[in-house]
């Protein structure tokens, strides 16, 4: 090859700039996640184990002059769980994708749809290529306390009350769970400086027989007492008071068992309320009770009030509560009705009195 010398040798080579402009453009428009049981899904009421269907609408803008085809794809908290490929030709056009999945993992999550998922196509407008919703996965179960009835219905002291608790699952799973039965009551015992004359110990006693727990609560104690509580008969208390300020508002620890006995050497004090948690066969068993989706089941338990020399506290109105899944141990559809309270009044048995005086003359002749 000959090269040949030219005069100008910087005239030979023209540059010129080319501008392409973006032709496409893809947008996700709606995301509707529906499914079986609820076709116009309502996000709480997802269960684990469920199949869902996610439906996405892709508007498709193509300047282009030739068609093509893009990645749609569904994540689960950036999880890719599936992935679609969409054909499409010149023009504009709608395009509806479907995914299907079964939720496998309980609790809130975000369901999101990216269509350019790889983003391989350069757009007018990359920031509307996604789409997401929030779901909220339970594991199916939704225990409830539907109600409670007492037998007899007018009990008075000394009586045992069979307590009836009916608990159902409205979940659609299957499951157990634990069950508390709970008697709630006001009562009146108060304690003054006074009643310490002659540096005397006082023993106040409270006890529901059979309770498995029991607890008093304080609404005042006087700085400067000191009061000891004491489950039953066990020489070690689970808690001592010895105040140096004004106490208000104040549970006792629980006390195992049935009694519970506050100690005061001296100060001032006003109990009002004590609590005690019922037996029942389950718990005595430390078993949970099963039950299978849309079913329910009653539960028996016992507010024993045979012991008169306790009147004065069982006496009145006792708020009966009983608690399913009391620890929310248990995802559930609806947590607001796990408890019910029901009241029932205990009247007095006996009435003592005096319904004659006789004097004999000391001395009187027969």
């Amino acid at each position: 090859m000959t090269l040949i010398p030219e005069l100008n040798e910087t005239n030979n080579q023209r540059n010129i700039q080319v501008y392409v402009r973006k032709s496409r453009d893809f947008s996700l428009t709606s995301l509707v996640s529906y499914s079986i049981k609820w076709r116009d899904l309502n996000t709480s009421h997802i269960f684990l184990g469920e199949k869902l269907f996610v439906n996405v609408s892709l508007n498709i803008t193509n300047f282009a002059n030739c068609g093509g085809k893009t990645d749609v794809c569904l994540f689960m908290d950036d999880d890719l769980l599936d992935k679609a490929t969409v054909v499409f030709s010149k023009g504009n056009e709608t395009k509806h994708v479907e995914f299907d999945l079964t939720v496998d993992k309980a609790g809130n999550h975000s369901l999101k749809v990216c269509v350019d998922c790889n983003d391989t196509v350069k757009e007018f407008n990359e920031t509307n290529n996604c789409r997401s919703i929030n779901i909220c996965v339970h594991k199916g179960n939704d225990f409830a306390v539907t109600n409670i009835t007492f037998k007899p219905s007018e009990p008075l002291i000394g009586d045992i009350i069979e307590i009836n608790a009916t608990i159902a699952n409205f979940g659609n799973r299957g499951g157990s769970t634990i069950i508390e039965f709970y008697d709630n009551k006001s009562i009146e015992l108060k304690r003054t400086r006074e009643d310490y004359s002659g540096g005397r110990t006082i023993n106040d006693v409270i006890r529901i027989p059979e309770a498995l727990k029991i607890r008093v609560h304080f609404s005042y104690i006087a700085a400067g007492s000191y009061i000891k509580i004491y489950e039953g008969d066990n020489p070690i208390p689970i808690a001592v008071y010895n105040t140096l300020s004004d106490i208000s508002d104040n549970w006792t620890e629980w006390c195992d068992g049935d009694t519970i006995r506050i100690e005061s050497h001296f100060g001032e004090f006003t109990v009002d309320r004590y609590e005690a948690m019922l037996p029942y066969e389950a718990m005595l068993a430390n078993e949970t009770v099963n039950l299978s989706a849309g079913t329910s089941t009653n539960i028996p338990s016992v507010l024993n009030l045979t012991s008169q020399e306790f009147g004065w506290a069982i006496n009145g109105t006792h708020n009966i509560t009983v608690k399913v899944d009391p620890y929310n141990q248990v995802d559930e559809l609806n947590e607001t009705n796990n408890a019910r309270t029901v009241q029932i009044d205990v009247n007095p048995s006996l009435d003592f009195a005096v319904t004659n005086i006789y004097f004999e003359p000391e001395g009187a002749c027969s």
